[in-house]
């Protein structure tokens, strides 16, 4: 919800502006957005089409934000596009890293990989911000839980770790770590038979 009331608020000062020409991008972009959230009612949803829809959000966010944004993408073939995973998988991290690592004085880079090795998929999503605090770092990689702060941060990892264990019970691992040199890192190895994926759907 605050999401899509921020994008209304970006329309909005469009209007005021008059830029006919990102209205209507910003427009079809929260079109896209909220089609892809509504129908999604299957556990598991193709990764291509998963990471469409985080595209569609960076897009989204280039408008709203007036800081540089820049995503690479790598190892998403055609074959590993059609591997089953839980819906908002990328697109929950990718949006963490644009709330916690965007910056006015450097360009944000985050990268999504996608590596398929046998029966797993590896997922790797890892950004150039400041990198998980100490505690809430140590925090995920022992217990899978977030610390409570009261506010509702990082909501979002919560319940991807808990649809991973619901959906893949011990066929999952996950990893949260900082960059040696800047960021953020978080790496995913889900089960990819397709009789496993077929049972789940």
């Amino acid at each position: 919800p605050h999401f899509f009331l921020n994008v209304l608020n970006v329309i909005y000062s469009l209007a005021a502006s008059v830029n006919v020409m990102q209205i209507r991008t910003v427009t079809l972009e929260l079109i896209r957005h909220v089609r892809y959230v509504l129908s999604v009612e299957k556990p598991l949803v193709p990764l291509a089409q998963e990471l469409e829809f985080t595209r569609n959000f960076v897009e989204i966010q280039r408008i709203r934000i007036p800081y540089e944004i820049r995503m690479e993408v790598e190892g998403f073939s055609k074959e590993v596009g059609r591997i089953r995973v839980p819906p908002l998988v990328l697109q929950t991290f990718v949006e963490n890293a644009v709330k916690y690592a965007v910056s006015e004085e450097d360009m944000l880079q985050i990268s999504l990989e996608a590596r398929l090795t046998q029966d797993w998929l590896n997922l790797r999503i890892s950004d150039s911000g400041s990198g998980f605090p100490e505690k809430l770092l140590e925090e995920l990689n022992t217990t899978g839980r977030v610390p409570a702060d009261g506010r509702g941060e990082h909501i979002g990892i919560h319940n991807v770790i808990s649809r991973m264990k619901l959906l893949y019970g011990e066929n999952y691992h996950y990893h949260f770590s900082n960059l040696p040199a800047r960021g953020a890192c978080v790496e995913f190895t889900l089960c990819a038979r397709s009789d496993f994926q077929k049972q789940e759907v």
